[in-house]
């Protein structure tokens, strides 16, 4: 009874301390010159029953990795360990962390550049690469843009931006901007939904935000835990957090003054290279109506704002809420991540999702991939499931793009074309004898594609009038033949299915008198 009475008191008397207490020491440390030691490092769980008490943790410094029920995990190094044990806040576990050997399957910076020139290579008429600017080392930060047109500038076309790896160790986000560009182009002229967004779209994807801090964090040959970007900071440690440098609620909540705290949000707004190479790209292009910014780990589709702990500011329009709580909920149907404002998990402030939102109007999400347990490093075999789990949430969301709002019934294309096809050849129909297949397609605003199927399979597509092709049956049987018609706000309808009937050919042998 008596150690039950004590432990409110003695919280209590830890939290006061903690709130009064210096900042936490930098969480966990790389060695900043080669020849140091790394330190040890260590996950460990602490008590968190709520958001306040999230809060409390954000505001000191602590880079808060996952939240789990009243409880949040960080990686800590010795120093950050002691520091938490002098203020009365005993962790519930602490798990020395081991470092994985390094994964090959994994692209480092270099790796990066090359798949992409062999993307543009491979598909010079729908991509084209360019620079947006450089990091604090120099290294240049490319950009992809996938479009039927992509040496051109479209302003009228609808721009839907993917960002990836704004935080070093966060390894497997620069993948799925691999997965990105694999997926838009590979599937041109081949999937008819995704060719038709190619066609409509200006896709942009940017692979490496801060690729100085990923290639730091794989530099020593073991995987570093570094979160920041490599800037050279006064006091003698490097870094400020990307995700906390814009300039839309900067210096709120959840971001450090402190530059050896992982949460270091810089001198001032857009003081990084890195984060003014985004603002000026995004200024340069306002026809950017929707993002992700890729981040790792939780499983989650968070949505702004970050930094209004309260809930939604008053000038935050409803149908703009609306909007970002359905596209979320969809996505999230599509990959089994849980959609939350991103203030519900613990405050953040100057990310990058608020003021592409607030400054650019852009409907931007973060999504943290997997794993959904703390882990920043998942093995290189699961590269290709994860990110591919999240290819219907991106072709989703840059469908959506034309107008975000229209999911809410708010303006936008929603209605889908309507189409009928009919079927003309010589009869009988036979193996190898051609028909033409035509398309009566219509809709309110304008069909941009229509493409056609056998059996299930895509056998053609045409984005211009007459919508016809000519189809030749390979076997003898039933086949059921049905188009398909696009519009420019991704909508699709279908005609009804046809079955037709060919007959084997016969053929006689030429027998001589």
């Amino acid at each position: 009874m008596l150690r039950a009475a004590l432990k409110p008191t003695l919280l209590a008397v830890a939290t006061i301390f903690w709130l009064t207490s210096p900042a936490l020491p930098r969480a966990y440390a790389r060695p900043d010159e080669p020849g140091d030691t790394p330190a040890s490092l260590y996950r460990v769980t602490l008590p968190a029953s709520d958001r306040e008490a999230r809060a409390i943790l954000a505001r000191q410094g602590l880079a808060i990795d996952f939240v789990g029920q009243g409880t949040v995990a960080a990686v800590v190094d010795d120093a950050a360990l002691r520091e938490l044990k002098l203020r009365g806040l005993q962790p519930l576990s602490v798990a020395p962390l081991g470092f994985p050997p390094a994964d090959s399957a994994y692209h480092d910076y270099a790796e990066v550049l090359a798949t992409i020139q062999a993307a543009h290579a491979a598909h010079p008429e729908i991509t084209a690469v360019t620079e947006i600017g450089l990091s604090v080392e120099g290294r240049a930060l490319p950009a992809v843009k996938i479009s039927d047109q992509a040496w051109l500038d479209e302003p009228d076309e609808p721009a839907v931006l993917f960002l990836a790896l704004h935080h070093a160790r966060e390894h497997l986000t620069a993948e799925m901007a691999l997965e990105i560009i694999r997926l838009f182009t590979d599937a041109y002229g081949t999937d008819p939904g995704l060719t038709n967004l190619v066609n409509q779209r200006e896709i942009w994807v940017v692979p490496m935000v801060n690729p100085d801090g990923g290639e730091y964090d794989t530099s020593s040959g073991i995987y570093g835990y570094w979160r920041k970007n490599r800037r050279p900071n006064p006091d003698g440690t490097y870094g400020v957090d990307l995700n906390r440098n814009y300039s839309f609620g900067w210096g709120g909540e959840g971001s450090s003054s402190r530059p050896n705290d992982e949460t270091y949000r810089g001198p001032a707004p857009f003081s990084e290279p890195e984060t003014q190479a985004v603002r000026d790209f995004a200024a340069a292009h306002g026809n950017i109506t929707a993002a992700i910014s890729f981040h790792s780990y939780g499983e989650l589709i968070l949505y702004p704002f970050g930094n209004t702990v309260g809930g939604i500011p008053p000038d935050m329009p409803p149908a703009d809420r609306d909007t970002f709580v359905e596209l979320a909920a969809r996505m999230a149907g599509t990959n089994g991540y849980f959609p939350e404002q991103a203030s519900d998990l613990y405050p953040v402030a100057g990310d990058t999702c608020d003021w592409l939102y607030a400054e650019r109007g852009a409907f931007c999400f973060t999504f943290e991939m997997y794993p959904a347990t703390p882990n920043f490093y998942p093995p290189g075999s699961i590269i290709d499931r994860e990110t591919r789990r999240n290819d219907a949430a991106v072709a989703y969301l840059t469908a959506a793009a034309d107008n975000p709002r229209k999911v809410v019934g708010v303006g936008g294309d929603g209605t889908p074309p309507s189409v009928s096809m009919s079927i003309l050849g010589d009869p009988p129909l036979l193996v190898g004898r051609p028909l033409t297949l035509t398309a009566n397609a219509t809709d309110d605003v304008g069909v941009t594609l229509v493409s056609w199927q056998a059996d299930g399979e895509d056998v053609g597509m045409t984005a211009e009038q007459p919508f016809e092709m000519t189809w030749i049956a390979s076997s003898a049987g039933d086949h059921v033949l049905q188009a398909l018609a696009f519009d420019a706000g991704g909508n699709l309808s279908a005609s009804e299915p046809v079955t037709v009937s060919v007959g084997a050919r016969a053929y006689f042998p030429f027998v001589h008198p």
